[in-house]
């Protein structure tokens, strides 16, 4: 029995650009960087950044591109790739990439609220907040994986 699958949360490092194959299908290519938070044998906090390569293909892609930016929380759920090609100087490489099959894109409040508020503009509607962002992104990242 075989079985491939990654599922990781983590942030955005850039803004997500979508590019199409020569047979026009759309591809995006991106990275996301996950924290690794544990104490040592002092007691001391220590954390560690690890950077995931991430490839969506088809209407992921343009849903990526679409709405992330960089900073953005995302959620990835697919399946781990090798891809190997030669560089300009005839050396193999290797890339270990997540291919996404379920993604979504957690935008931050503040921008999501600026977006609401631009499109409905003259609707005679109200926006309040409930928690602040400072809590929220709190809560996320204290989330420990």
């Amino acid at each position: 029995m075989n079985f491939n699958r990654a599922t990781i949360i983590g942030r955005l490092t850039t803004d997500i650009e979508l590019r199409k194959t020569a047979t026009g299908q759309s591809v995006s290519n991106f990275s996301v960087a996950t924290n690794f938070r544990w104490k040592d044998k002092e007691g001391n906090r220590k954390e560690e950044a690890t950077f995931h390569k991430v490839v969506a293909w088809g209407r992921g892609a343009e849903y990526a591109s679409q709405y992330g930016k960089k900073g953005d929380i995302v959620f990835i759920d697919g399946r781990i790739q090798n891809r190997k090609f030669m560089n300009n100087e005839g050396a193999e490489i290797v890339i270990n990439e997540i291919v996404a099959e379920n993604l979504q894109v957690f935008n931050d409040r503040e921008s999501r609220k600026q977006e609401f508020m631009t499109q409905h503009q003259g609707d005679n509607m109200s926006f309040s907040g409930g928690v602040d962002d400072a809590s929220v992104n709190k809560m996320i990242d204290d989330i420990q994986f």
